[in-house]
């Protein structure tokens, strides 16, 4: 097992909360339900869809291995994908409406980023000062709240230098300059953060306010 694939069901059942010290037969709709509610305070619509697949799989493996009988639970009610939570399913044109309600600098030059050059956002946050050499930034790692930085890539395509934009170009520039105005900047600080990275969340919740702009 991968170790992302560990750190990431250990953040679903820290997600869970007291549901994951439950004996399987003890779950039941209404449980669930209640989970669902709670997750919605605190994660994205996607990945409250993947914390409960990773709850219904576990209580299917469970009751098939140990031959339990377990009430029928439906994980999936009132699951809704919500449209263009992701910057790459926007045209131009609304992509650029989008990016005009956004005001602080470095979200700005994130979501240009993450609309032009396709990167995800784990890669993104990866990024160092290191990886910008004045019009095109390295892709060789991604930044995890788990276990931070990793350089085990998905695919050997995943590693790529790419081109910027003029827009682009200007931001990053604009950004590096805000950034060497800290006595303690050096080329290891992240673009998108500083010392550490912006939190996924963070991220997300921006996207969220331009959207609403």
């Amino acid at each position: 097992v991968h170790r992302r694939t560990i750190a990431k069901n250990d953040n679903y059942l820290n997600a869970v909360g007291d549901l994951g010290q439950m004996k399987i037969t003890e779950i039941n709709q209404q449980i669930i339900d209640n989970l669902r509610v709670r997750l919605k305070e605190n994660y994205h619509d996607s990945t409250i869809q993947s914390i409960l697949s990773f709850v219904k799989g576990t209580i299917k493996y469970a009751s098939e291995k140990h031959k339990l009988q377990c009430e029928y639970i439906d994980i999936s009610k009132d699951i809704k994908k919500q449209k263009k939570t992701q910057l790459n399913f926007y045209t131009l044109n609304e992509f650029e409406k989008f990016y005009a309600c956004v005001t602080d600098l470095v979200y700005k030059t994130l979501f240009d980023l993450l609309f032009y050059n396709g990167l995800r956002i784990s890669e993104a946050r990866g990024l160092t000062w290191a990886d910008y050499d004045g019009s095109h930034i390295t892709i060789d790692k991604q930044y995890y709240k788990a276990q931070g930085l990793d350089r085990s890539l998905k695919t050997n395509n995943s590693y790529r230098t790419v081109p910027l934009n003029s827009r682009l170009i200007q931001e990053f520039n604009e950004l590096k300059e805000y950034y060497s105005t800290f006595p303690s900047f050096s080329e290891s600080w992240h673009v998108f953060g500083g010392l550490k990275p912006y939190a996924e969340t963070s991220i997300r919740c921006a996207m969220k306010k331009a959207q609403k702009a």
